[in-house]
């Protein structure tokens, strides 16, 4: 029986089968719904001996007793209420009336936004107030509008995901959505990240990069056209042939400055996190000019003392004491040879063959790499006369009439004499095997540092598949610790003087270079993966937050929601992890959840236990 009944007299009751609360969202969208359209379906209750019972509806109750405190309507308002006799079966009442409500389709929700502000003539500040939603919110579904009709029927018939249907928004053009659609779902199921980067192909962000060093501002003076993902608060740069154009023109001002300093040619480069992957450049050394005399002097009497306490571990098994000694006496060596390196320069010899690149790096900034050289710029020792090239094919021990048997064996009792030697000679030992390392990591081509030892060392990129890797903070600490090793030695094209040369150089720049050349070929993969990765690992004492950080691309948007739950329940602990599978959350919900809890002070540092 329908009957309007005042507010004041209606109490929630305890057989309502609703336990778990709804999200305060959804609260406050409702409280805006019955504030601009009245209550849109009746509450059911059944008498008491006072007041009425609410046995379904306490939503709704508790949305009216707020309107009602905030003096929005009155405390005695008429209520449109079905009354129930006692006998009935309340239980079954209150479970009956709030299974049978389906939640209108996101689909639909947004088709409506669009009428109600194209047709109705109503702005989206007043949708987004009936509807207890924000602007933002509002905006983005009636950016789903500009979906494709057909995309929109295969979301409504459950082919793709809301997710994916928001990518498509990127681009409004609805002839490319669809074939960006065809081609997609020929080979995959569907997911967000792949349909964005296939309907942004050539476009630039701004967040970072070419887009952050040309600068949202400037590329809008000059006439560029945006794209925006309303979802990631991210705007694109359609054009991409502008963009490096002011990029260049921006790297052209800079080069100007870099003009009266000597080099024998300044280059502006859109790729200067790749230069160093170019074998036909040398890094040079920059050369020690004007240090004190004090300094050397100093540093000279450390090496010696460093040198002498080395030798005396060495001799006495390396006792705690002594080996405490000798590590103070090395650490002072490095803090005066940082002093020294301060006076590290140029010469105007070395400008007249070598140069500089300008660019830019992953944070959009200016980047400049000095002291590069052409390999075919580089100047070669003098010929030695007579002496022959190590590695002629025609040694001048081979006499007319000797088969080639013999001279492979001469070959081998000469390695086998040279071995004998070499045991008892560490230091060339090393020499050699440093040599034979750097020589393969610096130079292309199968057989270049390989005729000395049988070893095979190469290069271990580090690519996902995202391609960010030349844009973090690890590459920016490569990228500078290649720019202080001495690779001169490399570009000598005499192989004999390439080795006495790279025997010349300092112990410290050969562990530069060594160190340099096993970082480069070293294989890490996830913990677990490898009991001796995970020892370096733990051994190095890596600080992985440091130098990587999950966002919503690279990690979180990529993790099925449940996972993503118990990913992050050590950290934001149990009940955390219970309330939010009871909440039921959508999982794009959950990650902006998530990545504001990173930015925050308690989630900073955070790394998934793969690390």
């Amino acid at each position: 029986m329908y009957q309007e009944i005042p507010l004041n007299q209606l109490a929630f009751s305890a057989d309502n089968v609703r336990v778990i609360n709804a999200s305060k969202a959804a609260d406050n969208e409702l409280i805006a719904g019955i504030r601009s359209s009245g209550l849109l379906q009746n509450l059911i209750v059944r008498p008491n001996k006072k007041y009425y019972e609410v046995i379904a509806g306490g939503r709704r109750l508790a949305a009216l007793n707020y309107l009602a405190i905030k003096e929005v309507i009155a405390e005695d308002k008429k209520i449109g209420c079905v009354v129930k006799s006692g006998d009935e079966n309340i239980t079954e009442i209150s479970l009956m009336e709030n299974t049978q409500r389906a939640a209108m389709h996101p689909a639909d929700e947004f088709e409506a936004f669009r009428k109600m502000v194209e047709d109705g003539g109503i702005s989206v500040s007043e949708v987004a107030e009936r509807f207890g939603k924000s602007k933002k919110y509002v905006n983005q579904r009636l950016s789903l509008g500009l979906v494709s009709p057909k995309l929109l029927g295969y979301y409504r018939k459950g082919k793709l995901d809301l997710e994916s249907v928001m990518a498509f928004t990127i681009a409004d053009d609805h002839d490319r959505q669809m074939a960006c659609y065809t081609e997609l779902s020929k080979v995959h199921r569907l997911h967000a990240n792949q349909i964005k980067s296939w309907l942004t192909g050539e476009l630039v962000t701004t967040t970072h990069g070419i887009g952050k060093f040309v600068g949202k501002a400037a590329y809008i003076k000059a006439g560029g056209a945006i794209s925006s993902d309303l979802f990631e608060d991210t705007d694109y740069l359609s054009d991409g042939e502008l963009v490096s154009k002011l990029a260049t023109e921006k790297l052209e001002k800079a080069i100007k400055k870099l003009a009266g300093e000597g080099w024998a040619w300044v280059t502006p480069t859109l790729r200067i996190d790749y230069v160093h992957n170019d074998y036909d450049l040398v890094q040079l050394q920059p050369k020690l000019v004007g240090v004190p005399k004090a300094l050397d002097s100093k540093i000279a009497k450390l090496e010696a003392e460093f040198k002498r306490l080395e030798g005396k571990c060495m001799a006495e098994g390396w006792p705690e004491d002594l080996e405490s000694e000798c590590d103070e006496a090395e650490a002072q060596l490095g803090a005066e040879n940082e002093r020294r390196d301060e006076y590290l320069v140029y010469t105007g010899e070395q400008k007249t063959y070598s140069g500089c690149f300008v660019g830019f790096s992953g944070n959009g900034e200016l980047c400049l790499k000095k002291g590069l050289a052409y390999r075919k710029d580089f100047p070669q020792p003098a010929a030695s006369g007579s002496v022959e090239s190590a590695g002629s094919s025609n040694p001048k021990s081979e006499k007319k009439g000797i088969s080639m048997a013999l001279v492979s064996d001469l070959g081998k009792y000469r390695q086998h004499a040279t071995k004998a030697v070499l045991v008892s000679q560490p230091s060339v030992a090393m020499d050699i095997l440093h040599y034979t390392i750097c020589l393969q990591m610096f130079e292309s081509g199968y057989y270049n540092g390989r005729s000395l030892l049988d070893l095979n060392f190469s290069v271990v990129p580090s690519e996902t598949s995202k391609l960010d890797i030349a844009e973090s903070k690890a590459s920016e600490v490569l990228n500078g610790a290649m720019e202080k090793l001495d690779t001169e030695w490399v570009a000598i094209k005499d192989e004999g003087k390439r080795f006495d040369k790279f025997c010349e150089l300092s112990k410290s720049a050969k562990e530069k270079l060594v160190t340099f050349c096993v970082a480069s070929s070293l294989k890490i993969s996830v913990r677990g993966g490898s009991k001796e990765q995970d020892r370096i690992v733990d051994k190095l004492n890596v600080p992985f937050s440091d130098y990587w950080r999950p966002t919503k691309e690279n990690y979180l948007s990529r993790m099925p929601r449940e996972l993503l739950i118990t990913n992050f329940a050590e950290a934001r602990g149990e009940q955390w992890a219970n309330d939010t599978k009871e909440a039921d959350r959508k999982k794009s919900d959950l990650v902006e959840f998530q990545v504001e809890w990173l930015d925050s002070p308690d989630g900073a540092g955070w790394i998934p236990e793969q690390f």
